[in-house]
């Protein structure tokens, strides 16, 4: 499978309308007497969230005064104590042609049609350390995929999820909660240090990985069990079995299942490959 950038004015269009749509009615609770800072100042503008301490998004056509034209998403974590909310992360999406100083994309695969919602990490905050280099070294372990224009690879990124997914807004969620943990990682004594350490050091490389309709890599691995730290609104210790429930029935799969083979991505927890005599089967 090939991921291919979307450029098409129109198709642009038509994936973000799907995605605020989608988001919209997952947070279908409108606030409208709080603002959100932008370069020109703070704004009373619309939020969508579930409540306090939970994902808002905010949606701006934006077209006036500006060189390029785009579409503005905006998330974060609904604080109902503060007047001006804070932005965690944005996907500023290009309204037509080819941009790289947006973070945020769509990519369509080439095989299936399918168009996904992609961000290549590049987080803001005005603060010292916060950016896409160190977001990426921050977060090794996240795949990238990389999206080709005209059969060459033109940028590379985190895919987010299908545009068409009500799944969309839990992703969203996930990689909010990155960006915030990553942010307020860096805010820290211990933050700057490691930021200052890699800025007089080379840059880690950082392999982009082209994932075959999510089914490509051919192998398990072992997910995350244990204490974990959670951010929204304030910090949380938590216990997470996650990775154990996984790795037991991927065990179990694979014991009662010889001629299968297991596998998972960061999209999908768990899938089995069956081979049949015409072709594999895929249990997810």
């Amino acid at each position: 499978m090939t991921l291919n950038m979307v450029i098409d004015r129109h198709r642009i269009e038509a994936a973000q309308q799907q995605i605020s749509r989608i988001i919209q009615s997952a947070l279908p609770n409108i606030v409208s007497d709080k603002v959100i800072g932008f370069p020109s100042g703070s704004q009373n503008v619309q939020f969508n969230t579930l409540g306090h301490g939970r994902l808002y998004y905010v949606y701006r056509n934006i077209v006036k005064d500006v060189a390029e034209p785009r579409h503005w998403n905006t998330f974060g974590f609904y604080n109902e104590k503060k007047q001006n909310q804070d932005i965690v992360v944005e996907t500023c999406i290009p309204k037509s042609n080819l941009n790289r100083r947006t973070a945020a994309f769509f990519v369509e695969d080439s095989a299936s049609g399918v168009i996904y919602l992609a961000h290549d990490g590049g987080v803001g905050g005005g603060y010292t350390g916060v950016g896409k280099t160190n977001f990426r070294a921050f977060y090794p372990q996240k795949r990238l995929i990389q999206a080709f224009h005209n059969g060459k690879i033109y940028r590379d990124g985190y895919i987010l999820g299908r545009v068409d997914s009500p799944a969309l807004v839990e992703r969203i969620t996930t990689f909010a909660e990155e960006v915030a943990d990553f942010k307020r990682f860096i805010r820290t004594p211990e933050g700057q240090s490691w930021a200052n350490e890699r800025r007089n050091t080379d840059s880690v490389n950082h392999q982009s990985i082209v994932e075959s309709d999510f089914l490509s890599e051919n192998n398990y691995n072992a997910e995350f069990s244990g204490k974990k730290k959670g951010y929204k609104i304030g910090v949380a210790d938590y216990i997470s079995y996650h990775g154990k429930v996984v790795h037991e029935l991927q065990s179990l799969l694979t014991a009662r299942n010889e001629q299968s083979k297991v596998y998972n991505d960061r999209l999908v927890d768990l899938w089995m490959e069956r081979e049949t005599a015409s072709s594999p089967t895929y249990l997810k």
